[in-house]
């Protein structure tokens, strides 16, 4: 049986549709022989499930950056292990989603779905909530829960962080990706936005972070924290934003060290983004710049492959790395061109 799967298995199509064969495209490959030799025979049912589902499974593995798996590994057989011990992971995991209403958010739940896990969102609209968890539900979820917060409000966090841990039984991963709204424009010296939006923002997450702990020490689990490229290279426009993102960055960098010293079973990985093409992102940047926005689908899985293979931190696009790496260098040139990729007329 192994010889007729490994002769199948080098006739198959580069990527076949999900779901209709027995082996991702990943293991389509001559060194993989020796592991499908090991394979004992055993009979498997199989229930099909629907063109949606597969859909949304298909795009999940079209766009998964496969190279992150390949970096950790020393070989083929590792690197089978780590792909198919991440997907394993996924399933029936106990995930907390914020901000997942709309935008990175939401994909990132639905993507969670499609991999089976049990998925507890939470965003400010009720009602658009429960359409995401529905389909949640569609798309494979063991468990797709939902509870309106407003972060704002200083006992929300610890409240939606409860819900969450009561009705799962537990928590596996913590993720967090809300933000409030804020203007895409020169500061106005309004300071009390700027402090309304570090509760939502920042002070949020470590609220949210401090609840958690516990469960995630007895799960071995992990917090991952969604920020931006605007936390490491400063631009106009965004003061407000801008200084809720370095927060996250400094004070989770710093939570990294202190956790790996006291040698904890908690993990965090902080995930740095470009600009995402959310709804949210392209209507407040719309006239003022031509940078390139990258997929909010393709960012939600990245989030998702970085915090389950325990990242200390990632980018995407990847090559923002680089940028930060010496955005130091020439640091003139670096804001000259900073400056220019903006149209502003100032004022007479």
């Amino acid at each position: 049986m192994a010889e007729n799967c490994r002769e199948k298995a080098y006739k198959a199509p580069p990527r076949p549709p999900f779901g209709k064969s027995d082996n991702n495209f990943i293991l389509f490959i001559p060194a993989y022989k020796e592991i499908l030799k090991k394979e004992v025979p055993v009979t498997l049912s199989i229930r099909k499930w629907s063109n949606e589902v597969d859909a949304k499974l298909q795009d999940c593995f079209s766009s998964t950056d496969w190279n992150m798996f390949q970096d950790l590994s020393d070989g083929i057989e590792e690197f089978t292990t780590s792909v198919t011990g991440f997907i394993k992971s996924l399933k029936g995991a106990r995930v907390l989603v914020t901000g997942a209403s709309t935008g990175i958010g939401e994909q990132m739940a639905y993507h969670l779905a499609g991999f089976g896990a049990q998925v507890v969102i939470t965003a400010r609209r009720e009602k658009v909530l429960q359409q995401v968890a529905e389909k949640c539900q569609v798309l494979g979820a063991q468990k797709a829960l939902y509870i309106a917060a407003d972060m704002a409000n200083p006992s929300e966090p610890e409240r939606v962080v409860k819900f969450a841990v009561d009705k799962l039984g537990g928590l596996d991963y913590l993720v967090l990706n809300h933000i409030g709204p804020s203007p895409f424009a020169m500061w106005d010296r309004d300071v009390e936005h700027t402090r309304w939006l570090m509760q939502v923002n920042f002070l949020s997450y470590l609220q949210m972070a401090k609840t958690v702990l516990p469960t995630l020490e007895q799960s071995q689990g992990s917090i991952v924290v969604v920020t931006s490229l605007l936390g490491k290279i400063s631009s106009p426009f965004v003061a407000p934003y801008t200084s809720t993102k370095f927060a996250l960055n400094g004070f989770f960098g710093t939570l990294q060290h202190e956790l790996s010293m006291q040698r904890s079973n908690v993990s965090i990985t902080i995930c740095i983004l470009g600009l995402i093409d959310t709804d949210s992102a392209m209507e407040k940047v719309r006239g003022i710049t031509n940078i390139q926005a990258w997929p909010a689908s393709e960012a939600a899985l990245h989030i998702i492959t970085s915090g389950a293979t325990q990242q200390t931190e990632s980018y995407y696009p990847w090559f923002w790395y680089y940028c930060c790496l010496i955005r130091d260098w020439f640091p003139y040139f670096r804001d000259m061109s900073l400056r220019n990729l903006y149209k502003y007329e100032p004022f007479a």
